[in-house]
Protein backbone atom coordinates (compact mmCIF):
# COMPACT_ATOMS: atom_id res chain seq x y z
CA UNK A 1 0.00 0.00 0.00
CA UNK A 2 2.87 2.67 0.98
CA UNK A 3 4.31 1.92 -2.16
CA UNK A 4 1.25 2.58 -4.28
CA UNK A 5 0.83 5.65 -2.73
CA UNK A 6 4.56 6.71 -3.75
CA UNK A 7 4.04 5.79 -7.38
CA UNK A 8 0.64 7.62 -6.98
CA UNK A 9 2.17 11.04 -5.73
CA UNK A 10 4.92 10.39 -8.02
CA UNK A 11 2.34 9.77 -11.19
CA UNK A 12 0.50 13.25 -9.82
CA UNK A 13 3.43 15.11 -9.33
CA UNK A 14 4.76 14.85 -13.16
CA UNK A 15 0.77 14.74 -14.41
CA UNK A 16 1.35 18.93 -12.67
CA UNK A 17 4.93 19.39 -14.22
CA UNK A 18 3.47 18.34 -17.80
CA UNK A 19 0.65 20.29 -17.33
CA UNK A 20 2.06 23.42 -16.43
CA UNK A 21 5.26 23.17 -19.43
CA UNK A 22 2.28 22.91 -21.65
CA UNK A 23 0.48 25.96 -20.20
CA UNK A 24 3.20 27.98 -19.96
CA UNK A 25 4.88 26.92 -23.75
CA UNK A 26 1.02 28.03 -24.72
CA UNK A 27 1.49 31.57 -23.05
CA UNK A 28 4.78 32.32 -24.06
CA UNK A 29 3.66 31.28 -27.91
CA UNK A 30 0.50 33.69 -27.50
CA UNK A 31 2.94 36.51 -25.77
CA UNK A 32 5.55 36.37 -28.32
CA UNK A 33 3.26 36.72 -31.25
CA UNK A 34 0.89 39.22 -29.69
CA UNK A 35 4.33 41.42 -29.13
CA UNK A 36 5.44 40.71 -32.65
CA UNK A 37 2.24 42.47 -34.06
CA UNK A 38 2.94 45.16 -31.97
CA UNK A 39 6.28 45.85 -33.47
CA UNK A 40 4.91 45.00 -36.55
CA UNK A 41 2.66 47.75 -36.65
CA UNK A 42 4.65 50.55 -35.56
CA UNK A 43 7.46 52.54 -37.81
CA UNK A 44 9.44 53.14 -34.61
CA UNK A 45 10.30 49.66 -33.36
CA UNK A 46 10.33 48.07 -36.61
CA UNK A 47 13.43 50.60 -37.34
CA UNK A 48 16.42 48.43 -35.91
CA UNK A 49 18.40 51.69 -35.23
CA UNK A 50 16.09 52.00 -32.10
CA UNK A 51 17.76 49.61 -30.24
CA UNK A 52 19.88 50.25 -26.94
CA UNK A 53 22.08 47.31 -26.97
CA UNK A 54 23.76 48.13 -23.92
CA UNK A 55 20.52 49.06 -22.51
CA UNK A 56 19.29 45.46 -23.75
CA UNK A 57 22.25 43.13 -22.15
CA UNK A 58 21.82 45.45 -19.16
CA UNK A 59 17.58 44.42 -19.25
CA UNK A 60 18.64 40.86 -19.83
CA UNK A 61 20.95 40.64 -16.88
CA UNK A 62 17.86 41.84 -14.43
CA UNK A 63 16.04 39.44 -15.96
CA UNK A 64 18.32 36.23 -15.67
CA UNK A 65 19.25 37.34 -11.91
CA UNK A 66 15.28 35.71 -11.22
CA UNK A 67 14.45 33.36 -14.15
CA UNK A 68 18.07 31.92 -15.50
CA UNK A 69 18.05 31.49 -18.94
CA UNK A 70 14.97 34.11 -19.98
CA UNK A 71 17.16 35.80 -22.99
CA UNK A 72 13.86 37.74 -24.47
CA UNK A 73 14.25 41.56 -24.07
CA UNK A 74 11.12 42.66 -26.33
CA UNK A 75 8.89 43.92 -23.48
CA UNK A 76 11.76 46.17 -22.56
CA UNK A 77 12.62 47.38 -25.79
CA UNK A 78 8.96 48.32 -26.90
CA UNK A 79 7.87 49.80 -23.83
CA UNK A 80 11.15 52.00 -23.58
CA UNK A 81 11.01 53.06 -27.29
CA UNK A 82 7.64 54.00 -26.96
CA UNK A 83 7.84 55.84 -23.66
CA UNK A 84 11.12 56.89 -23.37
CA UNK A 85 11.84 55.38 -19.87
CA UNK A 86 14.66 53.10 -20.21
CA UNK A 87 14.21 51.07 -16.89
CA UNK A 88 15.82 47.33 -16.87
CA UNK A 89 13.25 46.80 -14.47
CA UNK A 90 10.13 46.00 -17.42
CA UNK A 91 8.16 42.41 -16.31
CA UNK A 92 7.78 40.30 -19.64
CA UNK A 93 3.99 39.78 -19.96
CA UNK A 94 4.84 35.69 -20.02
CA UNK A 95 6.83 36.03 -17.05
CA UNK A 96 4.40 37.87 -15.09
CA UNK A 97 1.46 35.64 -15.37
CA UNK A 98 3.55 31.97 -16.03
CA UNK A 99 5.53 32.61 -12.78
CA UNK A 100 5.66 35.75 -10.56
CA UNK A 101 1.26 36.27 -10.34
CA UNK A 102 0.70 32.60 -9.32
CA UNK A 103 2.78 32.69 -6.79
CA UNK A 104 1.84 35.88 -5.37
CA UNK A 105 -1.68 35.13 -6.13
CA UNK A 106 -3.49 32.01 -4.60
CA UNK A 107 -5.35 31.10 -7.41
CA UNK A 108 -7.06 28.43 -5.94
CA UNK A 109 -8.93 31.19 -4.50
CA UNK A 110 -9.74 33.12 -7.42
CA UNK A 111 -12.78 32.43 -8.18
CA UNK A 112 -14.55 32.15 -4.86
CA UNK A 113 -13.40 35.93 -3.91
CA UNK A 114 -14.27 37.22 -6.78
CA UNK A 115 -17.45 36.40 -6.77
CA UNK A 116 -19.62 39.43 -7.85
CA UNK A 117 -22.34 37.69 -5.76
CA UNK A 118 -20.55 37.49 -2.87
CA UNK A 119 -19.21 41.00 -3.09
CA UNK A 120 -21.87 42.63 -0.37
CA UNK A 121 -19.55 40.34 2.26
CA UNK A 122 -16.55 42.58 1.73
CA UNK A 123 -17.02 45.53 0.44
CA UNK A 124 -19.60 48.55 2.10
CA UNK A 125 -23.09 48.60 -0.42
CA UNK A 126 -22.02 52.16 -1.14
CA UNK A 127 -19.35 51.82 -3.16
CA UNK A 128 -21.12 49.22 -5.17
CA UNK A 129 -23.85 49.22 -7.78
CA UNK A 130 -27.47 48.70 -6.40
CA UNK A 131 -28.01 44.58 -6.77
CA UNK A 132 -31.72 43.92 -8.27
CA UNK A 133 -31.28 40.22 -8.39
CA UNK A 134 -28.98 37.75 -8.21
CA UNK A 135 -29.15 33.88 -10.43
CA UNK A 136 -27.42 31.09 -8.89
CA UNK A 137 -28.10 27.45 -10.43
CA UNK A 138 -31.57 29.15 -12.31
CA UNK A 139 -33.04 30.73 -8.99
CA UNK A 140 -33.29 34.21 -8.53
CA UNK A 141 -32.30 35.82 -4.91
CA UNK A 142 -32.54 39.32 -3.41
CA UNK A 143 -29.19 40.64 -2.69
CA UNK A 144 -29.01 39.10 0.89
CA UNK A 145 -30.03 35.66 -0.69
CA UNK A 146 -33.61 35.92 0.03
CA UNK A 147 -35.33 33.04 -2.56
CA UNK A 148 -37.65 34.61 -4.88
CA UNK A 149 -39.62 33.26 -7.60
CA UNK A 150 -38.49 33.45 -10.64
CA UNK A 151 -41.53 34.77 -13.02
CA UNK A 152 -42.30 37.47 -9.92
CA UNK A 153 -38.25 38.33 -10.13
CA UNK A 154 -38.38 38.93 -14.07
CA UNK A 155 -42.12 40.85 -13.87
CA UNK A 156 -40.08 42.77 -11.18
CA UNK A 157 -37.21 43.32 -13.83
CA UNK A 158 -39.22 44.57 -16.53
CA UNK A 159 -41.20 47.24 -14.96
CA UNK A 160 -37.86 49.05 -14.08
CA UNK A 161 -37.93 52.01 -16.54
CA UNK A 162 -33.62 52.55 -16.93
CA UNK A 163 -31.39 50.48 -18.17
CA UNK A 164 -29.82 47.74 -16.14
CA UNK A 165 -27.12 45.65 -15.86
CA UNK A 166 -27.17 41.76 -16.65
CA UNK A 167 -23.03 40.13 -16.24
CA UNK A 168 -21.64 36.93 -14.95
CA UNK A 169 -20.81 36.55 -11.34
CA UNK A 170 -17.07 35.37 -12.09
CA UNK A 171 -15.31 35.70 -15.24
CA UNK A 172 -16.46 38.73 -16.55
CA UNK A 173 -13.22 40.46 -17.11
CA UNK A 174 -12.88 42.21 -20.55
CA UNK A 175 -16.71 43.03 -20.64
CA UNK A 176 -16.87 39.21 -21.46
CA UNK A 177 -21.02 38.28 -21.08
CA UNK A 178 -22.24 41.86 -20.36
CA UNK A 179 -25.51 43.03 -21.48
CA UNK A 180 -26.08 46.83 -20.04
CA UNK A 181 -29.63 47.14 -22.11
CA UNK A 182 -33.40 48.41 -20.62
CA UNK A 183 -34.85 46.84 -18.20
CA UNK A 184 -37.58 44.89 -21.03
CA UNK A 185 -34.76 43.88 -22.98
CA UNK A 186 -33.23 42.27 -20.19
CA UNK A 187 -36.45 40.76 -18.93
CA UNK A 188 -37.21 39.27 -22.19
CA UNK A 189 -33.59 37.87 -22.47
CA UNK A 190 -34.30 36.22 -19.20
CA UNK A 191 -37.25 34.67 -19.99
CA UNK A 192 -35.62 33.18 -23.55
CA UNK A 193 -32.08 32.31 -22.65
CA UNK A 194 -31.71 28.93 -21.07
CA UNK A 195 -27.58 30.26 -20.19
CA UNK A 196 -29.25 32.04 -16.91
CA UNK A 197 -29.91 29.08 -15.73
CA UNK A 198 -27.18 27.45 -14.58
CA UNK A 199 -23.88 29.93 -14.49
CA UNK A 200 -23.91 32.40 -11.26
CA UNK A 201 -24.98 36.12 -12.80
CA UNK A 202 -25.74 39.44 -11.03
CA UNK A 203 -28.23 42.20 -12.06
CA UNK A 204 -27.71 45.25 -11.31
CA UNK A 205 -28.77 48.95 -11.59
CA UNK A 206 -26.66 51.30 -14.10
CA UNK A 207 -24.35 53.76 -12.82
CA UNK A 208 -24.58 56.94 -13.61
CA UNK A 209 -21.04 58.53 -13.92
CA UNK A 210 -19.60 61.51 -13.68
CA UNK A 211 -19.58 64.45 -16.65
CA UNK A 212 -15.77 64.57 -16.72
CA UNK A 213 -15.54 60.70 -17.49
CA UNK A 214 -18.58 60.50 -19.45
CA UNK A 215 -17.78 63.04 -22.25
CA UNK A 216 -15.30 61.20 -23.76
CA UNK A 217 -17.49 58.89 -24.61
CA UNK A 218 -21.16 58.95 -23.48
CA UNK A 219 -22.09 54.78 -24.35
CA UNK A 220 -19.07 53.32 -21.98
CA UNK A 221 -18.88 53.37 -18.24
CA UNK A 222 -15.50 54.94 -18.24
CA UNK A 223 -13.55 53.83 -15.34
CA UNK A 224 -10.27 53.62 -13.45
CA UNK A 225 -7.97 50.89 -13.24
CA UNK A 226 -5.73 50.90 -10.54
CA UNK A 227 -3.22 48.39 -9.40
CA UNK A 228 -2.30 47.95 -5.60
CA UNK A 229 0.38 45.91 -3.83
CA UNK A 230 0.88 44.62 -0.48
CA UNK A 231 4.38 45.90 0.54
CA UNK A 232 4.92 44.11 4.45
CA UNK A 233 1.81 45.27 6.61
CA UNK A 234 1.01 48.48 3.64
CA UNK A 235 -0.78 48.38 0.85
CA UNK A 236 0.64 51.01 -2.05
CA UNK A 237 -0.97 51.84 -5.29
CA UNK A 238 1.33 50.30 -8.16
CA UNK A 239 -0.02 51.63 -11.45
CA UNK A 240 -3.21 53.49 -12.35
CA UNK A 241 -4.85 54.67 -15.90
CA UNK A 242 -8.15 56.16 -16.94
CA UNK A 243 -9.74 53.58 -20.26
CA UNK A 244 -12.74 54.90 -21.82
CA UNK A 245 -14.66 52.96 -24.97
CA UNK A 246 -14.70 53.64 -28.53
CA UNK A 247 -17.08 53.27 -31.15
CA UNK A 248 -20.39 53.26 -29.54
CA UNK A 249 -18.91 50.12 -27.52
CA UNK A 250 -20.56 49.80 -23.84
CA UNK A 251 -17.12 48.52 -22.47
CA UNK A 252 -14.63 50.69 -22.04
CA UNK A 253 -11.03 49.00 -22.22
CA UNK A 254 -8.33 48.09 -24.61
CA UNK A 255 -9.85 44.71 -25.52
CA UNK A 256 -13.29 46.23 -27.01
CA UNK A 257 -11.06 48.91 -29.11
CA UNK A 258 -11.04 51.44 -25.81
CA UNK A 259 -8.01 53.97 -24.93
CA UNK A 260 -6.35 53.77 -21.74
CA UNK A 261 -4.87 57.02 -20.86
CA UNK A 262 -2.48 57.82 -17.81
CA UNK A 263 -3.03 60.12 -14.69
CA UNK A 264 -1.43 61.52 -12.03
CA UNK A 265 -2.10 61.18 -7.81
CA UNK A 266 -4.67 64.51 -8.42
CA UNK A 267 -6.40 62.79 -11.37
CA UNK A 268 -4.63 64.67 -14.51
CA UNK A 269 -4.52 62.85 -17.65
CA UNK A 270 -1.67 62.38 -19.46
CA UNK A 271 -1.32 63.96 -22.74
CA UNK A 272 -1.23 60.82 -24.56
CA UNK A 273 -3.51 57.93 -24.30
CA UNK A 274 -3.07 54.20 -26.10
CA UNK A 275 -5.17 51.38 -27.33
CA UNK A 276 -4.37 47.50 -26.81
CA UNK A 277 -1.96 47.67 -29.95
CA UNK A 278 0.00 50.75 -28.34
CA UNK A 279 -1.27 53.28 -31.03
CA UNK A 280 -1.25 56.79 -29.66
CA UNK A 281 -3.70 59.61 -29.39
CA UNK A 282 -3.99 63.11 -28.14
CA UNK A 283 -7.67 63.09 -27.99
CA UNK A 284 -10.38 60.89 -28.31
CA UNK A 285 -11.60 60.50 -32.00
CA UNK A 286 -14.99 59.89 -31.44
CA UNK A 287 -15.61 63.03 -29.23
CA UNK A 288 -12.80 65.02 -30.22
CA UNK A 289 -12.12 65.26 -26.42
CA UNK A 290 -8.42 65.95 -25.37
CA UNK A 291 -7.11 63.99 -22.70
CA UNK A 292 -4.31 66.60 -21.69
CA UNK A 293 -4.91 68.11 -18.45
CA UNK A 294 -8.70 66.88 -18.07
CA UNK A 295 -8.33 66.50 -13.91
CA UNK A 296 -10.84 63.30 -13.03
CA UNK A 297 -12.28 63.69 -9.70
CA UNK A 298 -12.67 61.05 -6.94
CA UNK A 299 -9.39 59.93 -7.59
CA UNK A 300 -7.56 59.93 -3.87
CA UNK A 301 -10.99 58.61 -2.85
CA UNK A 302 -10.62 56.08 -5.52
CA UNK A 303 -6.97 55.20 -4.53
CA UNK A 304 -8.19 54.90 -0.42
CA UNK A 305 -11.04 52.47 -1.08
CA UNK A 306 -8.66 50.16 -2.68
CA UNK A 307 -5.94 50.33 -0.43
CA UNK A 308 -8.22 49.77 2.43
CA UNK A 309 -10.04 47.45 1.05
CA UNK A 310 -7.03 45.58 -0.13
CA UNK A 311 -6.24 44.54 3.53
CA UNK A 312 -9.31 42.32 3.37
CA UNK A 313 -7.39 39.93 0.99
CA UNK A 314 -4.62 38.50 2.42
CA UNK A 315 -3.86 35.81 0.02
CA UNK A 316 -3.89 37.96 -2.62
CA UNK A 317 -0.29 39.97 -2.80
CA UNK A 318 -1.48 41.81 -6.04
CA UNK A 319 -4.87 43.14 -7.17
CA UNK A 320 -6.46 45.14 -9.87
CA UNK A 321 -9.37 47.44 -9.70
CA UNK A 322 -11.79 48.50 -11.85
CA UNK A 323 -13.11 51.80 -10.29
CA UNK A 324 -16.15 53.96 -12.24
CA UNK A 325 -16.70 57.60 -10.53
CA UNK A 326 -20.39 58.38 -9.97
CA UNK A 327 -22.11 62.10 -10.52
CA UNK A 328 -21.06 62.48 -7.20
CA UNK A 329 -17.66 62.08 -7.23
CA UNK A 330 -17.71 58.73 -5.42
CA UNK A 331 -15.57 55.70 -6.52
CA UNK A 332 -17.93 52.95 -7.20
CA UNK A 333 -16.32 49.21 -7.19
CA UNK A 334 -17.15 47.33 -10.70
CA UNK A 335 -15.19 44.04 -10.31
CA UNK A 336 -11.53 42.96 -8.86
CA UNK A 337 -9.03 40.88 -10.52
CA UNK A 338 -6.60 38.64 -9.37
CA UNK A 339 -6.44 36.77 -12.11
CA UNK A 340 -5.98 38.80 -15.40
CA UNK A 341 -4.23 41.89 -14.26
CA UNK A 342 -3.24 43.13 -17.37
CA UNK A 343 0.35 44.57 -17.17
CA UNK A 344 1.33 45.67 -20.61
CA UNK A 345 -0.59 48.99 -20.99
CA UNK A 346 0.45 49.80 -17.67
CA UNK A 347 4.19 49.50 -18.23
CA UNK A 348 3.53 51.27 -21.65
CA UNK A 349 1.85 54.07 -20.00
CA UNK A 350 3.81 54.48 -16.60
CA UNK A 351 6.88 52.43 -16.78
CA UNK A 352 7.35 49.43 -14.87
CA UNK A 353 4.82 47.53 -13.10
CA UNK A 354 6.70 47.41 -9.53
CA UNK A 355 8.12 50.85 -9.84
CA UNK A 356 10.58 51.83 -6.94
CA UNK A 357 9.36 48.86 -5.20
CA UNK A 358 10.41 45.97 -8.27
CA UNK A 359 12.91 44.46 -6.21
CA UNK A 360 11.01 43.81 -3.22
CA UNK A 361 8.46 42.13 -5.21
CA UNK A 362 10.17 40.08 -7.22
CA UNK A 363 11.98 39.03 -3.62
CA UNK A 364 8.67 38.08 -2.85
CA UNK A 365 7.99 36.14 -5.66
CA UNK A 366 11.09 34.11 -4.93
CA UNK A 367 10.31 33.50 -1.47
CA UNK A 368 6.42 32.87 -2.29
CA UNK A 369 7.72 29.98 -4.22
CA UNK A 370 8.93 28.25 -2.37
CA UNK A 371 6.39 27.26 -0.64
CA UNK A 372 4.88 25.47 -3.14
CA UNK A 373 4.96 21.79 -2.12
CA UNK A 374 5.33 20.62 -5.52
CA UNK A 375 8.46 22.67 -6.09
CA UNK A 376 7.01 24.45 -9.18
CA UNK A 377 4.95 27.44 -9.50
CA UNK A 378 1.66 26.82 -10.31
Amino acid sequence: MKLLKQIFRFIKKKFYILFIIQRRFRIRIDVKLKIKKIINKHPLLRNKKNRDKAYLIESRKFIQKYFPGYRNTSWHYVCSTLNGIKSIEYIPEDLFYTHILPALNNKMLKSAYTDKTAYHLFFDKKFMPKTIFKILYGRFYTEDYELVDNDDAINTISKIEEKIVLKPAILSGGGKNVVIKNAIEIAIILRSSSGYQQDGFIIQEYINQHETLKQFHPNSLNTLRIMTGRKNNEIIVLCSYFRTGRNNSVIDNGVAGGYMCGFSENGKLHKVAYDALFNTSEQHLDTGIAFHNVTIPGVKEARDFCKTYHKKFPYFTIISWDIAINENSQPILIEFNVGILGVAIPQIINGPIFGDNTEYFMEQYKVSKSYNRLGITL
